[in-house]
């Protein structure tokens, strides 16, 4: 898609810049071009959500890592996390949605809990996978939000990864107390050699 596009940019710019044009078809060719250089940058946006470049840069645990540190300094809170090296544990392609519950559940519990601070890990044991958000915020009430209607976009986003990871993914939460969440993932068979 980002080929196609750089090649009606390409093509409008030379058409513009070749042809001895009327001043709206040489403004139409420059907007044509101008929204396909947008349209370019959005693709290319779209693509490294779509896969996080620090999986490929680092590997599942030091990408943890970085998220965790990024946080870290990021956000007015203490922040603390120890992440296993967890590579291993689960084939490739599961890498994208395990990372992205564990950024939504960060970002989610920086922005929406009011904690001071958060703790944030990933242990791999007995065959299972765990990560685990927690922090000292206001909390909710549970009930109140299994039953509403409509979840939020990052809620359902991040129980709809838990499935295709085949995991599990539960809320622990009282209103002045704080909130757990913890992803739950069975390591498949022969992932690779156990810590």
């Amino acid at each position: 898609m980002g080929q196609e596009l750089q090649l009606i940019r390409n093509r409008a710019e030379i058409v513009r810049r070749r042809s001895s044009l009327d001043e709206e078809s040489a403004r139409q060719l420059a907007s044509i071009s101008e929204t396909a250089a947008r349209a370019i940058h959005g693709v290319r946006a779209l693509s490294r959500g779509l896969r996080p470049p620090e999986l490929d840069q680092l590997g599942l645990s030091e990408a943890l890592r970085w998220l965790g540190r990024n946080c870290a300094e990021s956000a007015p809170l203490r922040l603390e996390f120890s992440i296993a090296d967890v590579d291993e544990a689960l084939p490739d392609d599961y890498h994208v949605d395990f990372y992205r519950i564990a950024q939504e559940a960060l970002n989610n519990a920086i922005r929406h809990s009011g904690a001071s601070e958060i703790t944030f890990e990933v242990q791999w044991a007995d065959r299972v996978l765990q990560l685990s958000v927690f922090d000292n915020g206001h909390g909710f009430d549970l009930e109140a939000v299994e039953s509403a209607p409509r979840l939020g976009a990052g809620l359902r986003n991040m129980q709809a990864r838990a499935a295709l990871l085949q995991g599990r993914l539960e809320f622990q939460s009282q209103p002045n107390v704080g909130t757990r969440l913890t992803l739950t993932v069975p390591v498949p068979d022969n992932p690779g050699p156990q810590p």
